[in-house]
């Protein structure tokens, strides 16, 4: 019978108790510092936003769609990829208290890899307005006999009444 109990002892020395120590003292403290690594990053990633907010809160309030500044804003990366802007269309899309949500619907004209240039100029460089679509239709320009690629934009921008 003591034999029995011996082996018992020893699995469950083996099963239960020699994982937990090796959790303890190898496996717990790497993700210990892991956890504390990922904290720490998200806190950094807050504060730089935060450290943003003050440079870009007074551009965030200034409208760019209503009376046609964004093209002011986008006619460098235009003019770099040798594109053209063939429709420009502003319009209230909705209006709660002080807020004001803009949309504007842009055309612009030229080759595939120059529109996704410009596009991602939009994106990425101009924080005030947010791309909602983007459409792409290639059509037979008659008079020069080739074929040309449109891309329809669709950008909003928030701004707010003081």
């Amino acid at each position: 019978m003591r034999k029995k109990y011996k082996g018992l002892t020893h699995l469950l020395i083996l099963l239960v108790i020699v994982p937990l120590f090796a959790w303890k003292w190898g496996v717990g403290g790497t993700l210990n510092r892991w956890r504390e690594n990922r904290a720490l990053q998200s806190q950094i990633k807050l504060l730089e936003r935060i450290d943003n907010v003050p440079k870009a809160a007074t551009a965030l309030y200034g409208d760019l769609l209503n009376n046609g500044d964004l093209l002011k804003v986008i006619s460098p990366y235009v003019e770099a990829n040798g594109l053209s802007v063939d429709l420009y269309v502003p319009y209230l899309t909705e209006t709660k208290g002080s807020a004001t949500l803009r949309s504007a619907q842009i055309v612009l004209r030229g080759g595939f890899f120059p529109l996704l240039k410009a596009i991602d100029a939009l994106e990425y460089e101009i924080p005030q307005v947010s791309l909602r679509s983007v459409e792409f239709v290639s059509y037979n320009n008659l008079r020069e006999r080739e074929m040309q690629l449109r891309a329809t934009l669709i950008v909003q921008q928030i701004t707010h009444r003081q």
